[in-house]
């Protein structure tokens, strides 16, 4: 978090105790590995609607609607 200390540690307690800690190793390994993540996660839209679709594809899914 280097210089942005105060805005970063507000960043944190926004997440809340159990995510902070995750949210700050992603920053503290830098921009890159933020925006990798949010590449996987972006990419991950397609895979998340398939297994829906998937799980969805049976009599109760059906009935259920």
């Amino acid at each position: 978090m280097g210089t942005k200390g105060a805005v970063g540690e507000r960043a944190i307690l926004a997440v809340g105790t159990e995510a902070g800690p995750a949210l700050r190793s992603l920053l503290n390994q830098g921009i890159g590995a933020l925006d990798e993540l949010t590449g996987k996660l972006k990419n991950a839209k397609g895979s998340a609607a398939e297994t829906a679709a998937v799980m969805g594809d049976n009599l109760r899914g059906r009935w259920v609607g």
